[in-house]
């Protein structure tokens, strides 16, 4: 039996909620498409991200975000890790990350000097887009990480 009562979603921003009474969409999936037909008995929302200001230094709030994190200690009082995962957007997304994954992998090695390199994997999500070539990947990591001195 299908709720009726209201989500609550918590440390989300929204500019606007529009309740939509029923939704047929088609999504790319892969190399072709998934049809989605959600029922009228469904509640359906739409939420609008709230349009926030962009920082004037990310890198420095990042880096202090990294020398005061909330919950857990910092890097380099955490005992060496065997292995580790870092998980960023694909480029469809508007976040800087050639600006903050290589001061990041910096200071993962300069905390973890045991730590072999190969153990590090970075995850990049892709959404619904199709899939990358090797070469567009390729290019992608040369330039993130043209720069890098680790």
């Amino acid at each position: 039996m299908p709720s009726t009562g209201t989500a609550c979603i918590k440390n989300i921003a929204v500019n606007s909620y529009q309740r939509i009474p029923s939704m047929n969409h088609t999504l790319k999936y892969g190399s072709g498409s998934l049809h989605l037909e959600i029922p009228d008995t469904c509640d359906v929302s739409v939420f609008t991200p709230q349009q926030v200001e962009p920082l004037d230094n990310p890198l420095a709030v990042f880096m202090n975000a990294l020398d005061a994190a909330e919950g857990c200690p910092a890097l380099e009082k955490m005992p060496t890790p065997e292995s580790a995962a870092i998980a960023v957007p694909d480029e469809t997304r508007p976040f800087p990350i050639k600006l903050l994954l290589p001061p990041l992998l910096e200071r993962i090695f300069t905390s973890y000097p045991s730590l072999p390199h190969h153990m590090v994997r970075i995850v990049v999500g892709g959404g619904f887009m199709s899939r990358p070539t090797r070469p567009s990947w390729r290019a992608f990591f040369l330039k993130t990480f043209a720069a890098a001195r680790w």
